[in-house]
């Protein structure tokens, strides 16, 4: 199966309109990003050299073109041209940290941190920082700082919350991600890490936070596909299906792990193994390099002794990963079998 997952990530608004410059600046500024092209972008700059915004905004169409180095240029520039704007800087953070440069990142903030002392989006950046790197007393510092800027944060909440999740506070994660969404109810991270840290406790509240993460996101699969696993690993198949036929219907038709996971269920929880292939079919259709659909698929032709047709698919899931044990110890069981 496949393992719920959460990523989170702290993002902070960004941008506001530019009310001067020209009108064709202000046009390229408040145009949808998609709508936008680079050459654009830099016709204005060549007429607004030191307009921050318009290099922020090309900064975001480089990003979104996967040209991450020359978006952290032009954030790097904006940096430059208004330092006191935090929120160019937090935004130059968040590009460093996706080339893995977590050293810029706190070195960005804070120096951000000097420039604007006491801005509590950029206290908890540089705490999401620190915490990334493990530095959990580090983090703790600059979130008691936020707290004394603004002790009702909820992104201060939220960040506490993960530190103490990855110290194996659960009690501690618990109160902090419960904060956070008292204080910001449309938190839809909170929820999601309550419904993740309950279900692991295999309590059913993790239901309740689920729901209201679906509600707050309705068209993000996660929150669906995490119900989907509580019920399947509380004997709740019927409602399992239900979640993961509601992403498939709603979603995601493709969605490979939906499928998966309804094999899953056919092939160990209710014996019915042609079913299950069929699921394995269609999370194959979506996903080709699944391997486990294929070991899977093996497992099921073997419970039917189509042992033929098993070795054939134990065979495919060996090529695929080196030193695949499960397909190994599958055709060991065949070999035993002739």
């Amino acid at each position: 199966m496949r393992k719920v997952i959460l990523i989170f990530v702290i993002t902070i608004g960004l941008f506001s309109a530019c009310n001067s410059g020209s009108e064709s600046t202000k046009i390229v500024l408040n145009k949808p990003l998609d709508s936008l092209t680079i050459q654009e972008i830099s016709s204005e700059i060549r007429k607004n050299p030191r307009n921050s915004e318009l290099f922020i905004r090309r900064a975001e169409l480089y990003f979104s073109k996967f040209l991450i180095d020359s978006g952290i240029n032009d954030a790097l520039i904006a940096t430059r041209l208004d330092s006191l704007k935090p929120e160019n800087f937090i935004r130059l953070s968040e590009m460093y940290l996706t080339k893995g440069r977590s050293e810029d990142a706190k070195l960005t903030l804070e120096k951000c941190n000097r420039i604007n002392a006491g801005n509590v989006n950029v206290l908890v950046k540089i705490a999401t920082i620190y915490f990334y790197v493990k530095d959990y007393k580090k983090a703790d510092e600059y979130l008691d700082m936020a707290a004394q800027v603004e002790p009702h944060n909820a992104n201060m909440f939220f960040v506490r919350g993960m530190l103490h999740r990855d110290k194996k506070e659960n009690k501690l994660a618990i109160l902090n991600f419960q904060k956070a969404a008292e204080n910001n109810p449309e938190y839809y991270e909170a929820y999601m890490m309550l419904g993740l840290i309950f279900s692991e406790m295999n309590d059913t509240i993790a239901i309740q936070y689920y729901h209201t993460a679906c509600n707050l996101n309705p068209k993000e699969i996660q929150p669906h596909y995490n119900l989907g696993m509580f019920y399947q690993e509380n004997d709740r198949y019927n409602q399992a299906f239900g979640e993961y036929q509601y992403i498939l219907r709603n979603l995601d038709n493709s969605y490979p792990y939906a499928f998966f996971n309804q094999g899953y269920i056919y092939m160990i929880y209710l014996g019915e193994y042609e079913k299950a292939i069929q699921y394995f079919d269609s999370a194959l259709a979506a996903k080709p390099d699944y391997v486990e659909a294929i070991y899977n698929k093996g497992f099921c032709f073997e419970k039917l002794k189509k042992y033929d047709k098993a070795k054939e698919f134990y065979n495919q899931a060996k090529d695929m990963v080196t030193n695949y044990q499960l397909a190994i110890d599958g055709l060991n069981r065949l070999d035993k079998k002739h």
